[in-house]
């Protein structure tokens, strides 16, 4: 099922010896046994996308929607998203927006996700990463790179579409 790689999780800072890098149909990711989180996008990006879709025909459409997986976040993965209603460090569009997800994805598959990161539609740099990785409804593969001044060993961008 998976290639035994003992170096996964020492690279978080935890050596441990049960440590399996999965490679499967939602992509790569890492189970650690023990008291170690386990990580990988458990979600499927067919699910996620359909999430996306869903919410975007209630709500309004996003400029970027991604999961990332930081280089110091111990196998555990972001949802980043942008939206001109989605406002940063708003809690009542957040909020709504998890509501929105949940209904669509289940409470199960939230759960999977560290955090869920909001960006500001008018920040440079996200205009700069819709720029270079364009897509919209699909799957750009961003791995070993800096977005967002964050260290990201792995992403997966479904959308990333100047705001109309």
């Amino acid at each position: 099922m998976g290639l035994v790689r003992k170096s996964i999780c020492a690279k978080a800072g935890r050596a441990h010896p049960d440590i399996r890098q999965v490679y499967g149909t939602a992509g790569k990711g890492y189970d650690c046994s023990g008291d170690y989180a386990a990580g990988g996008p458990m979600i499927s990006t067919n699910k996620l996308r359909k999430a996306m879709r869903e919410i975007a025909a209630a709500k309004g459409d996003f400029t970027f929607f991604g999961i990332f997986l930081r280089a110091d976040a111990l196998g555990t993965w972001d949802l980043v998203v942008s939206a001109p209603w989605l406002e940063e460090r708003r809690l009542q569009p957040l909020r709504e927006f998890t509501e929105l997800l949940t209904k669509s994805i289940g409470r199960q598959s939230l759960r999977q996700f560290a955090r869920i990161v909001t960006l500001n539609h008018r920040d440079p740099s996200l205009k700069a990463v819709v720029s270079a990785y364009a897509v919209d409804d699909g799957e750009v593969r961003v791995q070993h790179s800096k977005l967002f001044g964050l260290d990201i060993e792995d992403a997966i961008i479904m959308r990333a579409k100047k705001a109309a």
